[in-house]
């Protein structure tokens, strides 16, 4: 068997992963009433276990913005639209739990923001972006389980951030866009597994 380290040369421009473990043609850009806007830490922008990525290229209406790039001021209210209901996906104190009979009583589609980054960087978006500090948060329901296991998480029941925007996406628009997106990020974590671990090619599951 042949074994491979991927360097930034060899990555899919689409799915960051190795080219010979390409996933892109899971993406069928997913259409959706909702806005997600993703808030990207710039140390998260390079790595290949990020998923805000994924998302990214997974749905049609999902834009991402990086924040914390030296000599360049990120501006919270470049993200924000009059045409949706904003709401912050981060369970914090007064967070309130992102539910269908929440999301009914809305006269407009929601915009869902939501941080990137490790816990710390997370926790500070809201904090420090004053455009943000009037929208209300949102939590999910349950504390669910986590398949991402490319990297260790901070706590117990920690989920990555595909899978936040999943399971609120899952109260939101049903449970055809959380299936498709569950569905990709099992096979990243599968093929980026296998490239961590120097196989060349797939192997059967």
């Amino acid at each position: 068997m042949v074994r491979i380290r991927a360097g930034i040369e060899d990555r899919c421009f689409g799915c960051k992963i190795h080219k010979n473990f390409c996933f892109c043609d899971h993406f069928s850009n997913l259409p959706l009433k909702t806005n997600v806007s993703i808030i990207m830490h710039v140390s998260e922008r390079k790595l290949p276990s990020n998923t805000a990525w994924i998302a990214k290229q997974a749905l049609k209406n999902c834009s991402l913005y990086v924040r914390g790039e030296v000599n360049h001021h990120f501006e919270a209210t470049q993200v924000l639209s009059e045409q949706y209901i904003p709401l912050f996906l981060f369970p914090q104190e007064g967070a309130l739990q992102l539910t269908k009979s929440l999301v009914s009583s809305f006269d407009r589609p929601i915009q869902l923001i939501v941080p990137d980054g490790n816990w710390h960087q997370a926790k500070k978006v809201k904090m420090r972006e004053k455009s943000f500090d009037s929208i209300q948060a949102v939590c999910l329901k349950e504390n669910y389980p986590s398949i991402y296991s490319l990297r260790k998480e901070p706590f117990a029941g920690a989920l990555c951030t595909l899978e936040a925007i999943s399971y609120a996406l899952k109260e939101i628009e049903g449970e055809q866009v959380f299936e498709y997106l569950m569905e990709i990020l099992k096979t990243m974590v599968y093929r980026t597994d296998l490239v961590r671990r120097g196989y060349n090619q797939l192997l059967p599951l």
